[in-house]
């Protein structure tokens, strides 16, 4: 199949530029930058459809890339291109949840901790709203008690830090 080399590059390439940019990535308008970017908006293209959300939710080279985007997601650095790149990772993640599949891999992921940190972190306002789509969708799965539960513990957690 042509897209587990694919996703094996996504990966590599988030991997690679977390590592090389931890404090800032390349102005938003670079070819390095618009080629990431291009990418994270390509697997959350995938996402957004049933047999992509199935594909990555069963594969390993799909679990692997969800593995790679929760952690660009918590090494992500707060510029614009940052911003940009965790808010297309984030629809992706919301993508990914909705199959019964990819749900049950993000709650055995444990994702709330670096979900309550973004929201406790992030000001940019379409950045906390799919942070918040992505929770619901976490917690609104009745045969996931303990994924709520951990969404009140982090929540809880979060708030007794800014108090």
């Amino acid at each position: 199949s042509t897209v587990e080399p694919f996703l094996e590059m996504v990966c590599r390439t988030l991997e690679g530029c977390v590592t090389a940019y931890p404090v800032h990535f390349p102005q938003e308008m670079s070819d390095e930058a618009q080629f990431v970017l291009s990418l994270c908006g390509i697997i959350t293209n995938i996402a957004a459809s049933a047999t992509g959300r199935d594909f990555l939710s069963s594969a390993s080279s799909g679990n692997r890339l969800i593995d790679a985007l929760i952690q660009t997601l918590s090494s992500t650095p707060r510029d614009k291109t940052g911003k940009q790149m965790k808010n297309l990772i984030l629809m992706a993640l919301y993508n990914i949840s909705i199959n019964q599949k990819g749900l049950k891999y993000l709650s055995d992921k444990k994702i709330l901790p670096i979900v309550g940190w973004i929201l406790q972190d992030e000001q940019e306002a379409d950045v906390v709203l799919n942070t918040l789509r992505l929770v619901q969708s976490l917690i609104m799965e009745p045969q996931s008690p303990t994924i709520t539960l951990e969404a009140l513990e982090a929540v809880s957690h979060d708030s007794a830090y800014t108090s």
